[in-house]
């Protein structure tokens, strides 16, 4: 409501009242357009009389209509000195009464951290002290992002375990958030939580969204789903962060600016290969994170173990197959085999030869998995008086490799405990829990795709075999990480786990010899098929004339897309909401108007049309190629005419169709190459209409699967000395 101060010093745009008839909050609004900041220095006047007024500072809020900035700068944080508050800071949305009354009332409750002592039965560790008094040192003085940098088994959870219950007591934080990005990561946090913070209630939101509690823990994905229905942006005081890298910056950054809380992030990743956009979202420098202590660091103290490295080779994995090379009956074996269709629905032709590279991932050779199966059951670390092997994990490129490699563990030793875990495996979680256990039902072999390589925590590991290549140095280093762990009497009484195996079939070892030299790699930059037609359909409207009906489809098409995403969406970020707004309108795209510009939306999630199946999308998609090579005056690309060539022929295929028979003569007329003399974009643009709907009865192209049984050679394990490990 609208307030005018005591003696007439002004009239205050909104004023948030609490049940104590005293002000929590109030808004400066000023009009669209104008800079975020220029409400905000009358903003402090108006509070600075409030105060005077009531006793109360509120909390400040300034507004120009898209962008919200909340200013506590009476927040009383103990590393400052009395009365200091936060910086103002960007916000997505108002608090509620009782949440304003929270932010007030934690301004007295609010103890220095460094007088609430650590509960070290949850992390009593030197370096796990070092690392609370950090965060605490650093949430003091009114920094709201932490990074802590942890080997792979020091504790990461139990650390952030014992800082929440630490912020609790302290009366900094109320509401939890922990994420991940696996739910078996999710699970073991929960059950950890559970067992440490009795007096916190733990919600798992993959399996009850709707639960009570103040540990909430979830996937990024699920949290992303939540956003804006069940969750508003003053839901939690504190977000962990599990293994915070690039990939969770550049897919989920959207979590952490919509939540108004503190934020921890946790992760493996040596200090030196974290990158940039990492360090910013925690607001730190490059390389310079809140804490750090390395796995060379935890393995001299003695809190991790090392392991010995045996660097193994095979014909096959090192060099692929060539047919040449191949007996008589291997030969036989080799033309026998389906390789698979071309997208025109040809059979492809038998290859020559197979690379290295795509040994397990498109060529299986029973013979090889057999005999890498067989060096580790034989020089493999064994338990229970060496009469079984102990706890292993086979790290493989597909889940057709995983699944022989289990069926020949079973025909090499039917004793050996051993499954396939995968993500979409029938009780993936529940196999990990036989896999951590021991003793009767338990699993001695786990065959991972993907879902092992980081965070599972099972101590009794004592065998790593990787049989698939790795290039990226943070997740090599997170996979060696599996055996780690301290394991206290694995072998008997007072017989610890005092190191584990590496066994390596794909030069990993010795990719990551000396990993200074490495550049980190940033993932896949590919937009999605959405995004980029998007942005091309872009290009190609300032391209053509501002009479041109094709364009004329194309905005009136671009502004459709637009018009699916509500400008309040929590997925617009709140500096695009003016754009979407000015690009909403038809004058936003007449002839002259900077329309490229338009391109930063491109992200957004569109809603799909009723015919926008994948394959008219991908079709929509090479024809906007072609379109905007006419546009820049260039050649058609002759690969991309060659498809619209051939997919009209493959079409001609299927007239048992009647959509496909209606449009038979139109088909034929496209397959012949005489077509394309003298093609415009609007002939292109009648093409992309008339075949989009009839692309889906296309049979698509793929390479088969090949299992062959031919002679390979395994040499001997070779012991290795690493010379580097995380720093």
């Amino acid at each position: 409501m609208e307030f005018r101060l005591a003696d007439d010093k002004g009239v205050v745009d909104y004023v948030l009242f609490g049940d104590d008839g005293r002000p929590y909050a109030i808004v400066e609004a000023k009009r669209a357009g104008k800079a975020i900041d220029a409400g905000r220095q009358q903003a402090e006047y108006y509070a600075d009389e409030l105060e005077k007024q009531f006793g109360l500072r509120p909390i400040i809020y300034y507004t120009n209509g898209h962008e919200i900035r909340l200013l506590d700068d009476a927040a009383n944080l103990p590393g400052i000195g009395a009365g200091a508050g936060y910086p103002s800071r960007a916000v997505e949305g108002y608090a509620t009464n009782d949440e304003l009354y929270a932010m007030i009332r934690r301004r007295t409750q609010r103890q220095d951290l460094n007088t609430v002592s650590v509960d070290t039965q949850i992390a009593g560790r030197p370096y796990q002290i070092t690392m609370l008094q950090a965060v605490a040192e650093r949430f003091g003085v009114g920094h709201r992002r932490a990074l802590l940098v942890m080997a792979t088994g020091t504790g990461k959870t139990r650390t952030a375990i014992a800082l929440v219950k630490q912020l609790a007591q302290a009366g900094w934080v109320k509401n939890v958030l922990f994420l991940a990005d696996r739910r078996s990561l999710v699970k073991q946090a929960a059950e950890a939580f559970s067992e440490h913070l009795r007096d916190m209630p733990v919600v798992d939101l993959l399996r009850n969204q709707y639960g009570t509690g103040q540990v909430y823990c979830s996937t990024y994905q699920t949290m992303m789903d939540l956003l804006g229905s069940l969750l508003n942006p003053y839901q939690f005081d504190l977000i962990i962060v599990d293994e915070a890298h690039r990939s969770i910056y550049r897919c989920y950054s959207r979590i952490f600016d919509y939540f108004d809380s503190l934020l921890l992030g946790l992760t493996a990743t040596p200090r030196c290969d974290v990158d940039h956009n990492t360090y910013a979202l925690f607001q730190l420098n490059d390389g310079q994170p809140t804490a750090n202590y390395s796995l060379d660091e935890a393995v001299d103290d003695g809190y991790l173990v090392p392991f010995k490295a045996f660097q193994c080779s095979s014909v096959i994995l090192r060099d692929g197959v060539a047919y040449k090379d191949l007996s008589p009956e291997e030969q036989q074996q080799w033309e026998n085999q389906d390789w698979g269709i071309d997208d025109d629905g040809l059979p492809l032709d038998i290859p020559l030869e197979v690379e290295s590279e795509e040994i397990n991932l498109k060529l299986y050779n029973k013979d090889t998995i057999r005999k890498v199966v067989g060096q580790v059951l034989r020089h493999g670390i064994k338990v229970a008086g060496a009469d079984r092997i102990g706890k292993t994990i086979f790290f493989t490129r597909s889940k057709k490799h995983a699944q022989l490699v289990c069926d020949i563990i079973h025909e090499t030793n039917p004793q050996v405990r051993a499954a396939v875990i995968t993500h979409d495996a029938y009780d993936s979680l529940g196999l990990i829990d036989q896999f951590k256990a021991s003793g009767k039902g338990s699993l001695d072999v786990a065959i991972s795709v993907d879902m092992l390589d980081t965070g599972v925590d099972v101590p009794a590991v004592v065998n790593l075999v990787f049989f698939k290549p790795v290039y990226a140095n943070t997740k090599f280093w997170q996979m060696i990480g599996r055996g780690t762990r301290l394991a206290p009497n694995l072998f008997g009484k007072g017989l610890d786990k005092r190191e584990f195996y590496v066994f390596d079939y794909c030069d990993n070892l010795r990719r990551f010899e000396d990993t200074d030299h490495i550049m980190p790699t940033t993932g896949s930059q590919q937009r999605p098929l959405s995004e980029r037609t998007f942005l091309r359909q872009i290009e190609l409207a300032s391209l053509l004339p501002a009479d041109d009906p094709i364009r004329a489809d194309l905005v009136s098409g671009l502004r459709n897309q637009l018009q699916t995403v509500p400008t309040s969406s929590v997925l617009v970020r709140p500096d695009d909401r003016a754009d979407l707004e000015h690009y909403l309108r038809a004058d936003a795209w007449g002839s002259g108007t900077d329309i490229e510009s338009a391109g930063k939306l491109a992200y957004l999630p569109f809603a799909d049309g009723p015919e926008d199946e994948e394959q008219a999308k991908r079709f929509d998609y090479l024809m906007l190629t072609l379109q905007l090579s006419l546009a820049r005056g260039e050649a058609l690309p002759t690969r991309h005419r060659d498809r619209v060539t051939n997919i009209a022929r493959h079409l001609l295929s299927k007239t048992n169709v009647p959509r496909v028979a209606a449009a038979a003569s139109t088909l034929e007329h496209y397959s012949e190459d005489l077509w394309w003399e003298g093609v415009t974009i609007a002939d292109l643009e009648l093409v992309r209409r008339t075949l989009r709907t009839l692309v889906q009865f296309i049979d698509p192209g793929y390479r088969s699967e090949v299992i062959l049984d031919i002679e390979d050679e395994l040499a001997e394990p070779c012991r290795v000395q690493p010379t580097h490990r995380n720093r």
